[in-house]
């Protein structure tokens, strides 16, 4: 018979982290953030309520909130790839993009029964700005993920690999930064990955202002040459 213990370490390994389901919720209803400089705690925010942020959650929660604040202003869509039997880590990520205001693929949330899997995956990598694989020891063997690394980046697609330790990237990835996972401690990898999409969300931001910048000094130059064309 499993102890206390075993049976919560085995929770914890299928995804069991009740601490992150409160943070999600929470930043899904749009609780602020605040810092109690008397205790050096950390706290969610809404109205009259304030809830402490966890100890060890609170980089977590500042990389989401801040996410949540740069996506409110630049939109970019991510596809998760991942094997079946990572599914438990494959949402956390899904559910912390999501609540942080960016639209996020995750193929078992979006059933359309009659039509072909493949054909419904390619749909949804071509849709999407980022690909977020979760390559794994159980990914390695997946022939659906290294499909779909291989069409993303024949379509030129972002890819961001997340990497369990311990396991070598596969020829598309060689050479990609890539952000560690470790399975007893998804929070870290959770909180690279906000960051990491955050700063693809300010650089796609510059370039559209540098882009409107451009269009404005061609719109001022045509201006000025047909004043003159004129006088």
């Amino acid at each position: 018979m499993k102890s206390v213990v075993e049976s919560l370490m085995e929770l914890v390994r299928q995804g069991y982290f009740p601490e992150m389901l409160q943070i999600s919720q929470m930043l899904e209803e749009d609780y602020t953030l605040s810092f109690n400089k008397k205790t050096s705690r950390l706290f969610m925010r809404k109205g009259n309520k304030a809830v402490p942020v966890p100890k060890g959650y609170e980089w977590f929660v500042i990389s989401c909130y801040e996410l949540k604040k740069v996506a409110e202003k630049t939109k970019a869509i991510v596809f998760i790839s991942y094997s079946h039997k990572d599914l438990w880590m494959a949402f956390k990520i899904w559910r912390m993009l999501t609540n942080s205001g960016v639209p996020c693929y995750l193929a078992e949330l979006y059933p359309e029964p009659g039509l072909s899997l493949w054909d419904k995956i390619k749909r949804m990598i071509e849709s999407s700005d980022i690909v977020v694989v979760l390559y794994t020891r159980n990914a390695r063997y997946s022939a659906y993920v290294n499909q779909e690394l291989a069409y993303a980046h024949a379509r030129g697609k972002i890819i961001l690999p997340v990497v369990e330790e311990g396991v070598e990237l596969p020829g598309v990835l060689a050479g990609l930064e890539y952000i560690k996972f470790n399975p007893l401690n998804p929070v870290s990898t959770l909180t690279s990955i906000a960051n990491t999409i955050r700063k693809f969300l300010e650089d796609k931001e510059r370039k559209a202002v540098a882009g409107v910048f451009l269009l404005l000094l061609g719109a001022i130059a045509l201006l000025a040459a047909s004043s003159e064309k004129s006088s």
